[in-house]
């Protein structure tokens, strides 16, 4: 009697027809009940309706059969609050083999169906998630994967109770040296990241992104590692495509800037071979008359003078656009001579103070890279005279891990 009131289980006891005779204190603590309130009444005022009638027929059958029964109730206290409890009943005979009375012990479960609850939601998001989830042990055999996993490496129920090796699915070719790599990262910081790359059974790779975790007992040892990876195959697919895109614009660009210079070539040569002589037979003409014209009258020689002004101007004007169109220069002076005429005439024309620093060696560039710097550097200037008013302009020009560096700042 002592040890059934002092039991931290709950202990019911009935009559054959259900109705409560003895509640311990534990009954009444968690119900909320309190014993003179239970007596008397069915146990049923505990009910919240989950268990199925079906599943109260096979109770009494087995209990009114002299046979014990075991399982849950999801019951409420007298306050409505639910709570899982788990039961055996079992029937109290007398000298003649009669049931008399059926007794119930209860134990309290519900932090351990929460528990179970939280376990299972957690085990069916591993399951449907596209992600895959694994894990092994010391010797790299396989312990459980969930279904993605299964499906992307052809694994089977069988596979997993064998203990697969993951050996099995890591392609031939993979690099030694970087498996090892993982495997030491592991042991030094317990944990690895980074793509890897799988082979299923049915012959095609999977590149995926993986984390991989070493677990530990208490006592720090290694016990198992764990895996997780999204698959990048087609990610790792379009980043090639974008390469090869982007080659192929690149290319393409070159292309057109070399038809682009052809065709500048050919203007500057039409305009220096035409223009150039034109303008020139113009000033000599202008500069003979006027030796030739004596006592003409002001205006004239006034008029004269301004035409000469005004070819003198128009063949500098003509030499700076020649120059734009295809800049000799480069191949007169190379990219640091060319860069420093550029900047002295550029200064001169907009009287922007311009430092320009050069940490090149003369000719070292091949003419295509000189003639991009050159280009660069041209409209990145024009662009300061058209759309901002700056008053200082810095160049600078420089080899940088391989690279030619050209920074411009206003």
């Amino acid at each position: 009697s002592r040890a059934v009131e002092q039991s931290s289980a709950s202990v019911v006891i009935t009559d054959i027809q259900g109705k409560i005779e003895y509640v311990n204190p534990a009954f009444c603590k968690l119900t909320g009940y309190t014993e003179a309130e239970a007596i008397g009444q069915n146990p049923n005022i505990l009910k919240t309706g989950y268990t199925k009638e079906d599943e109260y027929k096979q109770l009494w059958n087995d209990i009114s059969h002299l046979k014990d029964w075991h399982g849950e109730f999801k019951n409420k206290t007298k306050y409505g609050e639910v709570y899982w409890e788990s039961a055996t009943i079992s029937p109290i005979t007398n000298k003649q083999g009669e049931i008399t009375h059926y007794v119930a012990v209860k134990e309290n479960i519900t932090e351990k169906k929460k528990l179970e609850e939280e376990q299972q939601a957690l085990v069916n998001l591993i399951e449907n998630t596209t992600a895959y989830v694994a894990i092994g042990d010391l010797e790299f055999n396989l312990q459980y994967a969930n279904q993605a996993t299964k499906d992307v490496l052809g694994l089977t129920e069988t596979d997993i109770s064998n203990h697969i090796s993951i050996e099995e699915f890591i392609p031939e070719n993979m690099d030694e040296a970087s498996r090892m790599a993982v495997i030491e990262q592991l042991q030094k910081d317990g944990k690895w990241s980074g793509e890897y790359r799988f082979k299923s059974r049915r012959g095609f790779e999977i590149v995926v992104w993986m984390v991989t975790i070493m677990h530990r007992h208490k006592d720090g040892s290694p016990s198992h590692f764990s895996v997780t990876a999204v698959d990048i195959t087609k990610a790792k697919e379009t980043e090639q495509q974008l390469r090869q895109l982007t080659n192929e614009l690149r290319e393409l660009s070159i292309h057109l800037q070399d038809l682009s210079e052809i065709e500048k070539k050919e203007i500057a040569r039409d305009i220096h071979d035409e223009m150039g002589q034109q303008l020139t037979a113009l000033k000599f003409d202008a500069k003979w008359l006027k030796r030739r014209m004596e006592d003409m009258p002001p205006e004239v020689e006034e008029r004269l003078d301004a035409l000469i002004e005004n070819v003198n101007e128009l063949s500098s004007s003509f030499r700076r656009i020649h120059s734009s169109l295809h800049p000799n220069i480069l191949e007169d002076l190379g990219l640091q001579g060319s860069l420093e005429w550029l900047v002295s005439n550029f200064t001169h024309k907009t009287k922007i103070t311009v430092q320009f620093d050069c940490h090149i060696e003369p000719h070292i560039f091949p003419a295509e890279i000189n003639l991009i710097v050159y280009r660069v550097a041209q409209e990145c200037l024009t662009n300061i005279v058209r759309y901002v008013q700056a008053n200082r302009v810095h160049i600078v020009l420089l080899v940088k891990d391989n690279q030619v560096e050209l920074r411009i700042s206003d």
